[in-house]
Parts: C-alpha cells; sequence; structure tokens
C-alpha cells in the first residue's frame, strides 16, 4: 500500500471533481485519523491527496511526512523510506515536528543521511573540466582507453554487486537496527562504486575514439 501511495504521488494526473474536498481539508482529516490510531482511514486519505491535481507542493510534502511517519509506525519501513526519500531529495533540511515518535525521528534521520551520502557521492563524481581530462594515448606503451574501459567496467560490475547487497540488508526489516544501517552503508558504497566505474568507462570510451 505506501509504494502504491508513493507510485501514485510521482506519476498520477487525475483531476478533482466539484464535490471533492480541499487537499487541506483532506490533510487535516488524515492527520485526525493517523492522532485517533485509525491508521488505514488515514492512508486512504492521503492516496486520495496523492492523485489531485491541485495539491500544491507544501501540501506534498507534508502528505509523505505523514504517510512515512504512519508507515514507519506500521512497521512498514520499505514504504516509510520510500515517502521521507521523496521528502529528503526534495529539500534535505526539513526537521519533523516536536512530539516526534523516537522510533519514527531516528528512522527520518537514517534517510537524511542516507541522502546526504548520495549527494557527496554525485559531487565527488562530476567529471572534470575538459583541460583536466587524460591526454590521449601515445603509440608506445600498453593501449591506454581499452585499460580504461575494462577497469570502469569492472567497477561498475563490483559496485552493482555491492549495490544490491547492501539494500536488500536494509529491506530486512526484522534485522537488527545496526545490520540495517550496515546496509544502507553497504549500498551506498557500492552504488557510488558503480557510478565510478560508470564514469572511468566513458573517460575510456572517450579515448579510444579521440585515439581513432
Amino acid at each position: 500500500m505506501g509504494i502504491l501511495l508513493v507510485l501514485l504521488a510521482l506519476s498520477a494526473d487525475v483531476e478533482p471533481t466539484s464535490s471533492a474536498p480541499t487537499v487541506a481539508s483532506a490533510l487535516e482529516e488524515a492527520r485526525t485519523a493517523e492522532a485517533e490510531l485509525d491508521y488505514q482511514a488515514a492512508k486512504r486519505l492521503l492516496a486520495g491527496v496523492f492523485t489531485r491535481a491541485d495539491v500544491a507542493d507544501d501540501e506534498l510534502m507534508e502528505a509523505h511526512l505523514l504517510a512515512g511517519q504512519i508507515e514507519r509506525i506500521l512497521g512498514n519501513d520499505v514504504e516509510a523510506r520510500l515517502h521521507y526519500l521523496v521528502v529528503l531529495r526534495r529539500d534535505a533540511t526539513v526537521v519533523l515536528p516536536d512530539g516526534t515518535p523516537p522510533k519514527v525521528l531516528s528512522f527520518f534521520e537514517l534517510v537524511r543521511e542516507e541522502v546526504k551520502g548520495e549527494q557527496q557521492a554525485e559531487a565527488k563524481l562530476t567529471p572534470p573540466p575538459p583541460e583536466a581530462a587524460p591526454p590521449p594515448p601515445t603509440e608506445a606503451g600498453l593501449p591506454v582507453a581499452p585499460v580504461v574501459a575494462g577497469i570502469g567496467g569492472l567497477l561498475a560490475i563490483i559496485g552493482l554487486g555491492t549495490g544490491v547487497t547492501g539494500e536488500l540488508l536494509f529491506a530486512q526489516q526484522d534485522a537488527a537496527f545496526d545490520d540495517r544501517v550496515a546496509g544502507r552503508n553497504v549500498a551506498l558504497a557500492g552504488w557510488g562504486t558503480a557510478a565510478l566505474g560508470a564514469v572511468v568507462g566513458v573517460t575510456g570510451a572517450a579515448l579510444y575514439v579521440a585515439g581513432e
């Protein structure tokens, strides 16, 4: 259900009917249902918000935050993570309000660290300016381009395998919290290695084309 809510939020384009309540009132009802521990009713209301064409960005963010909290309380960590990723990838400075349950707050901060890791990896892998590109291969010695491309491909394969393994560890809801954190770190390292391999591979391919 939680994954479906995220997909609806990102892709649906449903026009509200004239009799439909406003987004603000739907959110208020969802907050009330959540406070009364009627989580299923709250999730139904949020599903309706995610399909609204007239939902504002701040309302959408609020809906994802509330949906993430509900899913975390229910133990649906995969769905909760997806909702929080939507929020934090748009604005990594978002904080949860005072009074948020510690179980929810600690999980939200864990996802924040994941997003920070993604951003740092992307910054490190920004391609260098043209003047900093490696010189074209010379005729003497080993052919540089095939070697560089091969190294890039190997790094990409290793990184993908590591990233998938880490994601599987992170998604194990019955695993210990420290084990899931370790899985998150393994996944981040894997995705970073795969991205680095892609950059190296493209560089090797460019060198080969230039040598031709």
